[in-house]
């Protein structure tokens, strides 16, 4: 009980001290423990990425659904949820796309070049010069990642898709436990 209370308290004060506001810290924290109790990420993995968005400049109110989307192309490439943050956070935060951002989606698995290419109206060779010549811009990633994970899509809902399986239930079932310790904590 000690050890996982302080677990959340030292994450509320992390995300009180990142926010500036205990009630924006606390509606972060309510939404991120939904995320991780349906998900197939704990809550270690789910608080660790929200800590990078913020970090890289993502509003708190944005926090929750980009690790959805990403959370949903993670799973269904079985890539660990921090390495896409970490991806996704650098190349957003740089401004625009550099060939080597492209390069590392692309040998994930994740088809940037070709969502980019649907939403760009070019072809992948295309869209590989204007990563070259500067032209994608952040907002061309954030919009390549919410088609990837959109319903109905190649990887929309996949996160609770793999929260159905063995792996995922186990996963839940400790975060519903570390839930109900924090609050007798």
């Amino acid at each position: 009980i000690f050890n996982t209370r302080s677990q959340f308290q030292q994450l509320e004060i992390s995300f009180n001290t990142m926010l500036g506001s205990a009630d924006k810290s606390k509606q972060l924290m309510d939404e991120l423990i939904q995320t991780a109790a349906h998900t197939p990420f704990d809550m270690s993995s789910i608080t660790s990425g929200a800590k990078q968005l913020l970090a890289y400049g993502t509003e708190a109110k944005d926090v929750n659904k980009t690790l959805v989307q990403l959370g949903d192309i993670a799973s269904g490439l079985n890539i660990p949820l921090g390495e896409l943050v970490y991806l996704y956070g650098t190349t957003v935060s740089q401004g625009r796309m550099f060939t080597m951002d492209l390069r590392q989606f692309m040998g994930r698995g994740i088809p940037m070049a070709e969502t980019l290419g649907q939403i760009m109206g070019k072809t992948v060779s295309q869209v590989q010069e204007a990563v070259t010549k500067g032209e994608v811009g952040a907002d061309l990633v954030k919009e390549a990642i919410v088609k990837m994970s959109s319903e109905g899509s190649k990887f929309g809902g996949l996160m609770n898709k793999q929260a159905e399986t063995l792996q995922g239930r186990w996963s839940n079932i400790e975060d519903t436990i570390d839930q109900a310790i924090n609050s007798i904590g």
